[in-house]
Order: structure tokens, then sequence, then C-alpha cells
């Protein structure tokens, strides 16, 4: 097993954090380039 130091889970959380902004952003983007082309 992988030993996972705080430093780790802490660097872990937030790149999960930082993706979930960027796929956040980009149903956004569709959404809205949807809505323009309709």
């Amino acid at each position: 097993m992988i030993k996972l130091d705080q430093n780790n889970i802490s660097k872990i959380m937030q790149n999960v954090v930082f993706l979930q902004k960027i796929t956040n952003n980009l149903l956004f983007l569709r959404l809205n380039r949807i809505r323009v082309n309709f």
C-alpha cells in the first residue's frame, strides 16, 4: 500500500478541486454555446 502523509493528501485535494473547477467551467461554456446557437 502507498503511504500518504498529510502533505500529499492536501496536494491531492487541491488538485481535485482544481479539476472540478475546470470541468465546471467547461460545462458552463458548453451550456452558453448551446444557448447562443439556438
